[in-house]
């Protein structure tokens, strides 16, 4: 039997694409392994802001100086010797929690919540004194009264400073009314008619004057031109 040529043939082997197949390209493998450091990179790099983050608020938290708290407030039962305890307690409530109490309706709410009946017949009922100033600062209120279906509110009952000068008008000591007549008296108007007009309607709290003697004041002591326009 003859070989012949055939035995100078190399021995079978797999075919280009069968051997390319199974041989890794090393520059493919190179370029895996750079990817997936770039992903543990980005990974841990993301992990160490979000753990910096954390630690910063936490710090933040711990190190953040307390806001200061005020007291609890003794309730006000109608006595007028302890009206002006309890209006300074109120005022320093104000001083220390500014950012909590800066409206005027809030403040008012807030003092409401802490009048209570009196234990004494002789002294006057703050909770029904409210009851009788509430529709002053709520439209719903004063629609409920008889006769109120079309009230209008005027926002200066809703002021802080009104609201006090009527507690201290119900409530005050003697010689507290005593001292707002002569305010009252010596009260003349020289330049701000705003300033003026706070005044009197404080004063007029504080002694207790109805509408009218304020407005035949207000009519008397502004300058002529103004006070003509006031009649």
């Amino acid at each position: 039997m003859s070989i012949g040529a055939g035995s100078n043939r190399p021995p079978s082997s797999l075919p280009t694409g069968s051997r390319n197949q199974g041989a890794r390209d090393p520059d493919s493998s190179d370029s895996d392994s750079g990817s997936s450091d770039k992903e543990a990179k980005g990974s841990r790099s993301l992990k160490t802001s979000k753990d910096k983050l954390f630690a910063a608020l936490l710090c933040s938290l711990k190190c953040e100086k307390p806001r200061p708290e005020a007291p609890k407030l003794k309730t006000y039962k109608g006595d007028p010797e302890d009206l002006e305890r309890f209006i300074q307690s109120l005022e320093n409530v104000w001083a220390i929690e500014k950012r909590k109490y800066k409206d005027n309706l809030i403040k008012i709410c807030f003092t409401t919540n802490l009048l209570e009946r009196p234990i004494s017949s002789k002294h006057r009922n703050p909770v029904q004194w409210y009851e009788a100033y509430h529709p002053k600062i709520d439209l719903a209120a004063a629609r409920r009264l008889p006769g109120g279906q079309r009230a209008v509110i005027d926002p200066i009952w809703s002021t802080w400073d009104v609201f006090v000068a009527a507690l201290r008008s119900s409530f005050g000591t003697k010689v507290g009314k005593e001292q707002a007549v002569t305010q009252w008296l010596n009260l003349q108007h020289t330049n701000s008619i705003d300033e003026y007009l706070d005044s009197l309607t404080n004063l007029m709290w504080q002694t207790g004057y109805p509408g009218d003697i304020a407005k035949d004041k207000l009519v008397r002591e502004l300058n002529r031109e103004v006070g003509l326009a006031w009649a």
